[in-house]
């Protein structure tokens, strides 16, 4: 049974990162590094046993730092999601809050059609609001 891992990947300047899952996140890396100018580097990976397992943490980590979202799985690599990241590779595990349901759950819920993007965009405007 394959592994699957929720990767950090940042670009050198480190005013970015990209929260995404795979199971193979070094050809993902390879992937975006062909169509970006800065260079890029995986900061985190934790692995999770089984694909379903992963995509329910890499959704509430979309939702937990909405705020700071950008575009996609891109986010601002603020402060809070690098004491966040820096908590993991010292051996700790940083609390995340649970959401009450997943994003596709309260995009199927909410009566509209709209996008993974524009739910984001609603989390990350009544976050900074």
């Amino acid at each position: 049974m394959s592994k699957h891992r929720l990767y950090f990947i940042v670009p050198a300047s480190r005013r970015q990162v990209k929260i995404g899952m795979s199971a193979n996140p070094w050809t993902r890396l390879y992937d975006l590094q062909a169509g970006n100018h800065e260079k890029l580097s995986i900061d985190l990976l934790l692995t999770f046993p089984d694909r379903s397992s992963a995509w329910r943490y890499e959704d509430a980590m979309h939702q937990q730092f909405a705020a700071q979202w950008l575009h996609r799985e891109w986010f601002t690599y603020s402060s809070e999601l690098q004491a966040f990241c820096r908590t993991w590779k010292e051996g700790g595990r940083p609390s995340i809050s649970q959401p009450p349901c997943s994003i596709k759950q309260a995009i199927s819920c909410s009566g509209y059609q709209i996008s993974r993007d524009d739910f984001l965009a609603n989390l990350r405007a009544r976050a900074i609001a």
